[in-house]
C-alpha cells in the first residue's frame, strides 16, 4: 500500500504527529505490515510502518515501538504511534542502509558478529522472559 491509498484520517494522524508529509515513498522489501514508507514532513525524516487491523501484526508492531529503546545503538529509534480505527502506524527515525551480506569472508561478518555480541549483553529489561511467553497456557 503506498502513503496516498492511506484513509485521509490515517495521514490525518501522522501527520498531527509530523507536521505536513512532503513526500512520502514506499519501501518495497521487508513483510509484517501493510505500508512501509520513508516520509518527509518538515525537517525530518522518518521510515513509517502501518498494520490495518489488529492480531499478531499488530502486536509486534507496537512492541516495536514499545521495547524500541532496548534497541539503542543498534535500530532506529521509534519516535511515534499512534492508532486510528482499525490503523496503527508508528514513526521510526530513518536509517540509510541495506541487507547485510552474511557469505563466508563478507566485510561486513565483522559487524555483524560485533551487533549480535552487543545484543547479547543487554539486559532485555521490562520482558518477560522466553520461558513466560512460551509457556502453554492452555
Amino acid at each position: 500500500m503506498k502513503w496516498n491509498d492511506l484513509p485521509t484520517q490515517v495521514r490525518d494522524a501522522v501527520e498531527a504527529q509530523t507536521g505536513p508529509v512532503t513526500s512520502a515513498d514506499s519501501v518495497d522489501v521487508g513483510d509484517g505490515c501493510d505500508l512501509a514508507a520513508v516520509v518527509d514532513a518538515g525537517e525530518q525524516r522518518l521510515f513509517v510502518k502501518g498494520v490495518h487491523g489488529g492480531g499478531r501484526r499488530a502486536r509486534w508492531l507496537r512492541n516495536e515501538h514499545t521495547f524500541g529503546h532496548l534497541a539503542a545503538g543498534i535500530a532506529p529509534s521509534p519516535r511515534f504511534a499512534c492508532q486510528v480505527d482499525d490503523w496503527l502506524l508508528v514513526g521510526f527515525e530513518h536509517a540509510t542502509g541495506q541487507p547485510a551480506d552474511l557469505i563466508p569472508g563478507s566485510p561486513d561478518l565483522p559487524r555483524v558478529r560485533d551487533v549480535v555480541n552487543d545484543i547479547s549483553r543487554r539486559t532485555g529489561e521490562g520482558l518477560r522472559s522466553l520461558s513466560d511467553r512460551w509457556r502453554n497456557t492452555g
